[in-house]
């Protein structure tokens, strides 16, 4: 969960930091006389859970028991404020906090690429708000301030965590305020996360004295395509593919850290669906000092944008056997983003 998280969560807190940077002029909609200053906050981002869209906002009460928790200090988000039948506003911001509650975003100058892309120029950090025209706007957004395509679209890949507003549930969707030319402050809706996560937790019995996952980590077969351009609109679902059991991903060995219950990694995936197919896992690992590779079939499993799928493989010997238990837990909302 922060390397990144599953249905995730942010939270914004005003710091009082010196920042250099980009000017007033710099910054996207900036300006004077009729526009109005305004400030953004995030209250944070869901841990694991969603649903399938639904054609009008509804609650979600698989979110109820799920803790909201701070984007890590650093982070980038780009805001998008947008008007009736105008294009959107979009700002960049990078995370400040002075150490805990509401997080603070700072305005940060963006980048124009050849191809027409636009990405964030993090480095370039202002304390100067955000300037809108008085009226009505919906404001939605999503972490990482990833490069933005023509027609405001996003890439996602296999092996990313990206939160964003969602407009399937009320406890996510966007943000609408009417700004009537006096300062604004713009609280957001707790953003989520975009794709599925699976998580992999290891375990050992007495019978094993050491285990660890070797350089070439584990192996995921199955998952969907890459899309050939980018598909995903903030505020709504990724598109859900095939399984395609010549599309891989790996968790480097460095993924995975030591905890009480074991050596437990986690990562991010597109929507797949493989109830017609199947997902392999191949985990490379050294027990007892010597070589194991085990591998393990998913069946008929559809992976949901916002759920937590979670893995847990016990190595035990019998009879002089080096044998491994593969249990599936899935809808955990033990999630802990990173």
């Amino acid at each position: 969960m922060m390397k990144k998280g599953i249905i995730y969560k942010t939270l914004l807190l005003a710091a009082t930091l010196s920042l250099a940077g980009c000017s007033q002029d710099e910054v996207i909609g900036s300006g004077s006389g009729a526009m109005v200053p305004v400030t953004v906050q995030l209250p944070g981002i869901y841990g694991t859970m969603s649903g399938k869209a639904a054609t009008r906002a509804s609650h979600n009460g698989a979110l109820n028991s799920i803790p909201i928790l701070n984007l890590e200090e650093g982070s980038t988000l780009w805001l998008l404020a947008e008007r009736r039948n105008s294009p959107p506003t979009i700002q960049g911001y990078i995370v400040k906090s002075s150490g805990g509650g509401v997080q603070s975003l700072y305005p940060c100058g963006t980048q124009t690429n050849s191809d027409g892309t636009t990405d964030i120029d993090k480095e370039n950090v202002s304390t100067t708000p955000l300037f809108l025209t008085p009226g009505t706007y919906t404001f939605r957004a999503i972490s990482p301030a990833k490069t933005i395509y023509p027609n405001n679209k996003f890439k996602v890949s296999n092996g990313e965590y990206v939160v964003a507003t969602n407009d399937a549930w009320t406890q996510t969707e966007a943000t609408a305020i009417t700004i009537d030319g006096k300062e604004g402050i713009i609280v957001l809706n707790p953003l989520m996360q975009v794709g599925a996560r699976m998580t992999f937790t290891i375990k050992k019995t007495d019978n094993i004295s050491s285990i660890s996952v070797i350089q070439s980590g584990v192996e995921i077969d199955g998952l969907g395509e890459e899309p050939a351009t980018a598909d995903y609109t903030v505020g709504t679902d990724l598109i859900t593919r095939i399984g395609d059991s010549y599309n891989r991903l790996f968790v480097p060995f460095f993924y995975f850290r030591e905890t009480e219950d074991g050596l437990k990694s986690d990562i991010g995936i597109r929507p797949v669906d493989c109830r017609s197919t199947a997902v392999y896992v191949i985990m490379n690992l050294m027990i007892n000092g010597t070589p194991v590779q085990y591998t393990f079939t998913v069946k008929d499993r559809l992976f949901k944008p916002g759920y937590s799928y979670d893995y847990v493989v016990t190595i035990d010997i019998k009879n002089g056997i080096t044998i491994a238990n593969w249990q599936e837990n899935s809808w955990s909302t033990d999630v802990t983003p990173q």
